[in-house]
Order: C-alpha cells, then structure tokens, then sequence
C-alpha cells in the first residue's frame, strides 16, 4: 500500500479541481506521468502552448493510478520507467477500473524494441510513442485523441 503525502494530498485537490474545470469547458485534460522533471516540464509547456489542455501531473505510478481515478482526463501520456510503480503496472491498474478503462494511455519510452511495445500493449495501452519523438508526430497524436470527435462532428454538419 502506498501512501501519500500532504503535499501530494494538496497537489491533488487542485489538480482535480483544474481537471474538473475542463470538463464545463472546450478545454481538454491530459495527465502526464513522467518521473524526470525536465522531461515533464517540456511535455506540459508544449500542451500548455497548443491551448485549451490542462495538465495534470503525476511524478511516479502510483500517483498516475490515483490521477487517473480521481480525477476527469482525457489522456494520459505515461512514461515507462517510473518509480513506485512502473509504468506498465499503472497502465494496468487503470485499465481494471471501469470508469477510466477507456481513456487513451500513450506510452512514452526510450525502449524503441519489440519487446517493450509488446508489453506496453499487453499492459493495456493505446499507442507507444518512442522517445525522442518528433513534433510532427506528437501533435498528430494529440489530434487522433483529443480532437478526433470535433473532426467528426465538423464533417457531419
């Protein structure tokens, strides 16, 4: 059983309240779980450029697993080596919840082998995303999962 911490306690109502404010709006909410602070700093800085996303953060799995239960995201970039709880284990634990059984987790790696997509996958996600990753790439992905329905309700209109 982990625990946590008053100051995560705190990071975690604001967080989910900023998430719950995107619901009642256009805004969309991903969830970025990344144990290297830079690395989550660049990845929140370039959401945060493209408008109407907040983020939410998560430094470790077992944070991620409490995130994504609690509070409302639209997807979920997951790194694969995290502490507490890796990657893969999160990723799992959150597929066995019914509520956010659906969100898209994208897998963010260095791993670039066979293997560990494979066991990305067999964890549950919805892409693998090899690290270093190209813009291009990037913001396509974003597009498929957070911008696929208003692509769709534009075309039947």
């Amino acid at each position: 059983m982990t625990s946590t911490s008053p100051n995560q306690t705190r990071t975690l109502t604001n967080t989910s309240q900023r998430a719950t404010d995107s619901v009642n709006t256009s805004q969309r909410s991903v969830l970025v779980v990344e144990d290297h602070y830079d690395t989550r700093l660049m990845l929140k800085t370039m959401l945060e450029l493209r408008g109407g996303i907040v983020v939410v953060e998560a430094e470790n799995g077992a944070m991620a697993i409490a995130m994504a239960t609690n509070v409302h995201v639209d997807l979920i970039l997951m790194d694969t080596d995290l502490p507490v709880v890796d990657g893969y284990a999160a990723t799992s634990r959150i597929r066995e919840y019914t509520p956010t059984h659906e969100i898209p987790i994208v897998m963010m790696s260095g791993h670039a082998e066979p293997a560990a997509q494979m066991r990305a996958f067999a964890a549950g996600c919805t892409e693998y995303l090899v690290k270093p990753f190209s813009l291009h790439g990037f913001d396509s992905m974003l597009n498929r999962y957070l911008y696929a329905d208003k692509a769709k309700l534009a075309r039947a209109v």
